[in-house]
């Protein structure tokens, strides 16, 4: 996510501002499923 970001403000590609959106859908995705992970772990303690 972060990368493509630095790449397409660095050098202008306009490509990777298309592939952003998903980096950060994915980015969301990933802490939502570590906290519902945490959340499951706490119940069974």
């Amino acid at each position: 996510f972060s990368g493509s970001l630095y790449v397409l403000s660095l050098t202008g590609i306009r490509v990777l501002g298309a592939i952003t959106p998903l980096g950060g859908v994915c980015f969301i995705a990933g802490w939502i499923f570590l906290a519902w992970a945490a959340a499951g772990l706490k119940k069974e303690a």
